[in-house]
């Protein structure tokens, strides 16, 4: 689909956005139909980095009658990279997802869907795009409830806090100049799609496949993400994100919706792998304090503070006495 007939917010430098998938109750469209389905646009998971909107099936939902739409946003540098600046400003992914919402919202009725009942849904990296839209005054009016699971605005790895570092690295790797961002941007739009997802996934490799877990807290919630881009200053694109998600909470500047989110039993069980776990058992074995005075301080700092120790200390319990 032509991005100009989509949303005059999309930047001229974004690829056609395709809204992927759609599954209703019935396979054919009545005209004389009602519009009046509720709506369902599923924003799937992956970290910004992988995943897909074909991920999970619509069987049950569309059996309860309901029109489900599964969202594509570019991933990992291609939708997230940013230098900070008006040459590299960040957040295509997320003007990905509001022209998704934009066609929506103008297009659901042909399918039977209302285009006033629609609910916006995420899972992991999708749940915290979903809160950050709701939060985002371009996200007004286009969906009327939030359903965020296993993450928010405020998950460790809902914003980049440090873009500039993120892009620096890659441009690196790839051989483009780190200390300009408006020569980097130029060289980096030379580069092959496909080099730059693997140099990105480099970038990410060698820290996952440590032995060391506390070397490797640094490193997981790292990873390319939308960035607070503060206020317009109406000469170049519009801000999606114009200040900290947790500064907009405490000022009580969210849109008065639904929201319905939680986690599950299980949540990050396999976040570390068998390696890294029998490590942190030797380390436990050798201090027993190990976990609550240098293991948890150190995942606390990694999740920005947003984590109590107190709950870090009794979930990750659980996670090594099981492996006792």
């Amino acid at each position: 689909m032509d991005r100009n007939q989509l949303s005059p917010r999309a930047p001229s430098w974004l690829p056609d956005v395709q809204v992927s998938n759609f599954a209703r109750s019935r396979t054919n469209c009545d005209e004389d139909e009602p519009s009046s389905l509720p709506v369902m646009v599923w924003t799937h998971g992956g970290g910004y980095r992988q995943g897909s909107a074909n991920q999970y099936g619509p069987k049950y939902l569309v059996q309860k009658g309901i029109v489900v739409v599964t969202i594509q946003y570019r991933l990992g540098s291609l939708g997230f990279l940013s230098h900070g600046d008006k040459d590299s400003p960040g957040n295509a992914a997320l003007c990905d997802q509001l022209t998704a919402l934009e066609w929506v919202k103008e297009h659901i009725s042909a399918f039977g869907g209302d285009p006033n009942k629609v609910s916006l849904a995420g899972h992991d990296a999708g749940a915290s795009a979903v809160m950050l839209l709701s939060q985002s005054k371009y996200g007004s009016g286009l969906f009327r409830s939030v359903v965020a699971m296993s993450g928010s605005s405020l998950s460790a790895w809902a914003t980049e806090a440090e873009p500039s570092k993120e892009a620096g690295t890659l441009a690196k790797r790839v051989k483009c100049p780190t200390n300009n961002s408006t020569e980097a941007v130029k060289c980096l739009k030379e580069v092959s799609a496909e080099k730059l997802v693997l140099a990105e996934s480099e970038m990410k490799v060698p820290g996952l496949q440590s032995k060391d877990a506390e070397a490797d807290l640094t490193q997981l919630f790292s990873s390319s993400a939308p960035v607070v881009d503060g206020p317009t200053d109406f000469r170049f694109l519009p801000t999606i994100l114009q200040e900290e998600p947790k500064e907009g909470l405490e000022k009580g500047l969210i849109p008065p919706i639904p929201l319905l989110t939680g986690i599950t039993k299980d949540e990050t069980s396999n976040l570390f792998s068998e390696q890294q776990k029998e490590e942190i058992l030797k380390k436990i074995e050798e201090f027993p304090n190990y976990l609550n005075e240098i293991f948890l301080p150190r995942l606390v700092k990694t999740t920005k503070g947003y984590l109590r120790a107190g709950y870090l200390l009794w979930r990750a319990s659980r996670m090594f006495d099981n492996d006792k």
